[in-house]
């Protein structure tokens, strides 16, 4: 039989992320299934994006976001337009703020 020794660090960082969840559900009031880790900004746009807009596509399909967003934003806007969503890129000002008028 092979025993491989290194296998318990993983066991260690599962364990080490289980824990850090449940502060940070405990942190915020959430259900520690709510809480998700990703790999960095990029990826984290995209699944609230995406997903808030899948899970109320029912009570409208309608976005608004600004054409000097990021990057990530601007590419789930596209793939949405895609699905049929229709969304309204707003322009900014020299500023940078949104004229509301």
């Amino acid at each position: 039989m092979l025993l491989r020794p290194a296998i318990s660090y993983g066991w260690e960082a599962a364990k080490a992320v289980t824990e850090a969840r449940e502060q940070v559900a405990a942190l915020i009031g959430a259900d520690p299934r709510e809480i998700v880790w990703t790999s960095g900004a990029t990826e984290s746009d995209n699944l609230a994006i995406k997903g808030i807009a899948h899970f109320y596509k029912e009570k409208g399909r309608h976005l608004i976001t600004v054409k000097t967003e990021h990057k990530a934003v601007l590419d789930s806007m596209r793939h949405l337009e895609s699905e049929g969503y229709e969304v309204t890129y707003l322009d900014v000002q020299e500023d940078g703020l949104i004229n509301l008028d």
